[in-house]
């Protein structure tokens, strides 16, 4: 079960992801400031055409290619723990923000629920990655983001999703 952290853990996340809260609530204002650049990350290989989307989007009735693309979003978060410290959110009475340590993968799983992802679902949970010093939101169309300000670790974490059969898709 996630656990609460201590002042000390939120103020270096703080440090490493500074604003993260404007992220999170995806100010839009803020995001057009470009303080964090972000990424796309997905199954495909490039953004889909209309004809592509109607074609590859809505596979949920094909149970092979369904646990196929889930392993690979599976697989590729479960990886990210072995680079640090993993934080997720909710918000708790009068919209204040409570930020927990994933401790284990089981947790993980449990917060992300890989086992349910499907072609309709998306914006169901968020990353925090301090150490990596981005965060990885699920989206929609089987194409989840990256936020990040600092591109040191960007090479890493990309190589990660690459091993998983998970590929960049460059955002204009």
């Amino acid at each position: 079960m996630p656990t609460n952290i201590s002042k000390y853990q939120l103020q270096g996340i703080k440090r490493a992801l500074p604003h993260f809260k404007r992220i999170i609530e995806f100010d839009e204002k803020f995001l057009a400031n470009r303080f964090y650049k972000h990424t796309s990350i997905s199954v495909f290989d490039h953004w889909l055409n209309d004809e592509e989307s109607e074609r590859l989007l809505n596979i949920d009735s094909n149970l092979q290619e369904l646990e196929l693309r889930r392993k690979k979003f599976c697989d590729s978060a479960l990886n990210l723990l072995e680079h640090g410290p993993i934080y997720t959110w909710r918000y708790k009475r009068h919209y204040r923000l409570h930020v927990r340590q994933i401790n284990s993968h089981e947790d993980l799983l449990r917060i992300c629920d890989f086992e349910n992802l499907n072609s309709l679902t998306g914006n169901r949970y968020g990353l925090l990655l301090p150490k990596l010093r981005m965060m990885y939101f699920e989206g929609f169309d089987w194409t989840n983001q990256i936020y990040y300000h600092e591109p040191e670790h960007l090479n890493t974490v990309l190589a990660i999703f690459n091993s998983h059969g998970l590929y960049q898709l460059n955002n204009n």
